[in-house]
């Protein structure tokens, strides 16, 4: 799976080919989710997706094992309706979410959603990481999981709110990803002193 990430991510394509930027997206859960908890913690989100070099690179959007079948001992890729540009961190950020953040309430989902179980997820999230980035150094990965908890926490929120009414259930969600991004983006802060 890693080096079928890599296979798309070293695709580039032109504006002319018209598939939208990343950045829309994920500018898109900031403004309509986390901006609405908290205007600090937003703006310091969108400053982490401006940091993210532009790049004409291609991404799934929706890349984890459940899109991805072996036809003739070739990688097929289905479901590319949020195929866009811009930096892997975005793809990344959809493979924390679908292997770590979706289990954490109910690891039952991730085994009815990715047909293994919330454990099996979690390693296979940090065996991605580590080989799509070719090292062990915990600092490099930590770095990355940093970054992509902070977009996947911004996407939570998003949809928590998509919703017309807010259950009890909804708000615990959305606190504990506000506190989530408010403690990444502090200890980020600390380390950079």
């Amino acid at each position: 799976m890693a080096d079928l990430a890599h296979s798309i991510h070293s695709i580039t394509v032109s504006e002319d080919d018209g598939f939208p930027p990343a950045s829309e997206r994920l500018r898109r859960y900031i403004t309509t989710g986390i901006a609405r908890e908290n205007e600090a913690l937003a703006y310091k989100c969108m400053e982490l997706i401006a940091s993210l070099p532009e790049s004409g690179t291609l991404v799934h959007g929706d890349f984890h094992t459940g899109n991805v079948f072996l036809h003739q001992g070739e990688p097929l890729l289905i479901d590319l309706d949020r195929i866009s540009t811009g930096h892997p961190i975005a793809e990344i950020s959809d493979l924390y979410y679908a292997y770590v953040v979706l289990g954490e309430d109910d690891p039952s989902a991730i085994e009815n959603y990715m047909g293994f179980s919330y454990q099996t997820a979690t390693q296979f999230f940090d065996c991605f990481l580590k080989h799509y980035l070719h090292t062990e150094d915990e600092s490099k990965i930590r770095e990355v999981k940093e970054k992509a908890a902070i977009l996947c926490s911004s996407r939570l929120i998003h949809r928590a709110y998509k919703k017309n009414e807010l259950t009890e259930a909804d708000r615990a969600v959305i606190a504990r990803n506000v506190e989530r991004i408010s403690w990444i983006l502090n200890q980020r802060a600390e380390s950079q002193r």
